[in-house]
């Protein structure tokens, strides 16, 4: 299988978002899931890190595409709608990861 994995933020940005990215990535990677990292995080002084799968940062629109065509599932660590125009064209299955607290509260702000 193939994973292809769309963080807006990764390395070296910190945060949750980041850090969840990071761990999926390495869990695919670990139990033989070949899988690539989408982000629009730069990296730092524009030198690329081996983490051990590809992450491909800023990719323009031919390149998104072809990375959607080479994923069997396009996974989304925060509901975005960067790659939806390939995986609804490809028809590929995507799955959306949402983390919050809002849903479980009154006002869906998480005042109470």
């Amino acid at each position: 299988m193939k994973v292809l994995l769309y963080s807006h933020a990764f390395h070296p940005s910190l945060g949750g978002v980041e850090t969840v990215s990071m761990a999926l990535a390495q869990g695919f990677i670990a139990n033989g899931v070949a899988c690539k990292v989408v982000t629009q995080s730069e990296a730092v002084g524009g030198v690329a890190q081996d983490f051990g799968f590809e992450v491909i940062r800023r990719p323009g629109r031919a390149e998104a595409r072809a990375l959607v065509q080479w994923a069997d599932v396009v996974l989304f660590n925060g509901a975005s709608l960067a790659l939806q125009p390939w995986v609804l064209l490809q028809r590929k299955p995507f799955v959306w990861v949402h983390v919050g607290y809002q849903a479980a509260c009154i006002d869906g702000a998480g005042w109470v």
